[in-house]
């Protein structure tokens, strides 16, 4: 049993704590089925030497209730990966000290259970084939919707490989860069 006092309880051991007004065993039974509804936090990383891109992500991501870092070069970048250990890493392919497929190797190398998911302005098959030879989970251009990268994070968080049957031209996110337009086969 407990013993209330104003401010103080004695604890059956003689240990003085805060008051409370009920046995902690309760409090502590409330509190561990309210951590265990929570989803565990994952952790992602960005890797981009663009700052709004950076930032656009970090919102669709905290958004989607990851914790979020970043780096803006691919070495940053690597160091990141060391210290913070992220589950999913949203790496750019043209970074100014690194190359994103180099980097991919590197991160792979080091944590091989690290999704990394290219994030870039290149559309173009042969660099969709390396990015997948160097260990790629997933690649998304720049443009992408914000409901399509939580849903490819989704993916390769869960199922593996973040893939399209059939992607549309121009982009992942169905949007066309300026001046592009899908050919229509008769």
């Amino acid at each position: 049993a407990w013993v209330m006092g104003s401010a103080t309880s004695v604890t059956p051991g003689g240990r003085r704590g805060p008051s409370h007004h009920q046995p902690a065993g309760a409090r502590d039974r409330r509190r561990h089925a309210r951590h265990q509804r929570r989803k565990p936090t994952r952790v992602a990383l960005i890797i981009d030497d663009e700052k709004q891109i950076r930032r656009l992500l970090r919102l669709a991501l905290e958004g989607a209730g990851h914790q979020v870092f970043e780096a803006e070069t691919g070495q940053a970048g690597l160091e990141e990966v060391a210290y913070r250990r992220p589950d999913i890493v949203l790496l750019d392919l043209g970074l100014p000290d690194m190359d994103g497929l180099e980097a991919t190797k590197r991160i792979k190398e080091e944590r091989p259970r690290t999704a990394v998911i290219m994030v870039t302005m290149h559309d173009n098959p042969a660099y969709l084939r390396d990015a997948v030879r160097a260990g790629a989970a997933g690649y998304l251009l720049k443009d992408v919707s914000k409901e399509e990268l939580v849903d490819a994070i989704r993916q390769v968080s869960t199922d593996g490989p973040f893939t399209r049957a059939h992607p549309p031209r121009g982009s992942l996110s169905g949007r066309h860069p300026a001046g592009q337009r899908p050919s229509r086969r008769r």
